[in-house]
């Protein structure tokens, strides 16, 4: 793919901006369908890139992602919780990575002239499908809804507005409103950190996991495990991991 050709008037500003955030961007064909980028340790930018029905568009997501991190949001790497220590709380935490830096870029790339159907990448289209599939589900388990539920919420795409909408009453509806409450706080929480200026998402994640039973003891680390706890935070009450005993 010749990225050159990705670049056009519409995103030069944000390109040369990025570009002078970071040593250098290097590109490579993606291993998957999907775009996707990151920052080694050497503060180089990395995109992959994929075959897509908008290239031009996924770069500029992919820019935005790398713009956001440049301003001051942290990724989250590696995190523990009492309040869930199987492989689902991994994937909410890559969730939550990456749907806290989509509300922040969302209002950049509709700038840019962007469609909303174009921020995601082109399997989106299957997306309300598979929420509606979710929403068929029936447990007393947030856990079941919860990763669906922040991809309703997440901005741009596919999934009309209205319908939307139908569906976010869908999800406070279940199991006779059992979940409301905590959909509309984590709803809440979205619309504060897209309104803020601020890029640290610390004070939001706290507000998501004191809400849950033993979330209270969960941490987030911007790098490796072995790290902690100096590289990351804590959502409230600090903790320390038994040692193995020689």
């Amino acid at each position: 793919m010749n990225i050159n050709k990705l670049i056009t008037p519409r995103n030069q500003a944000l390109y040369d901006r990025v570009q002078s955030n970071f040593k250098k961007i290097q590109y490579a064909k993606s291993k998957d369908s999907y775009w996707s980028s990151n920052v080694d340790g050497n503060n180089i930018a990395h995109i992959s890139y994929a075959k897509s029905n908008h290239e031009e568009a996924s770069f500029v997501h992919e820019l935005l992602h790398l713009d956001v991190q440049s301003r001051g949001y942290k990724r989250l790497r590696v995190g523990m919780s009492a309040w869930d220590n199987t492989p689902f709380f991994k994937r909410l935490m890559s969730a939550l990575d990456n749907e806290l830096q989509h509300h922040k870029m969302y209002k950049g790339f509709l700038h840019l002239g962007y469609a909303p159907n174009e921020f995601y990448a082109d399997s989106d289209v299957l997306t309300e499908k598979r929420i509606i599939k979710n929403l068929m589900q029936n447990s007393d388990n947030i856990r079941t809804y919860y990763l669906d539920f922040l991809t309703l919420i997440a901005p741009g795409g596919s999934i009309s507005e209205a319908n939307k909408e139908y569906l976010l009453k869908a999800y406070k509806a279940k199991n006779s409103s059992k979940f409301a409450a905590f959909f509309e706080h984590v709803q809440s929480v979205f619309l504060d950190w897209e309104a803020d200026s601020d890029f640290n998402a610390e004070p939001y994640l706290m507000r998501l996991f004191n809400v849950v039973p033993g979330g209270e003891f969960t941490w987030f680390g911007y790098g490796k495990a072995a790290e902690f706890p100096n590289n990351g935070f804590f959502v409230d009450k600090e903790f320390e991991i038994a040692q193995p005993s020689t």
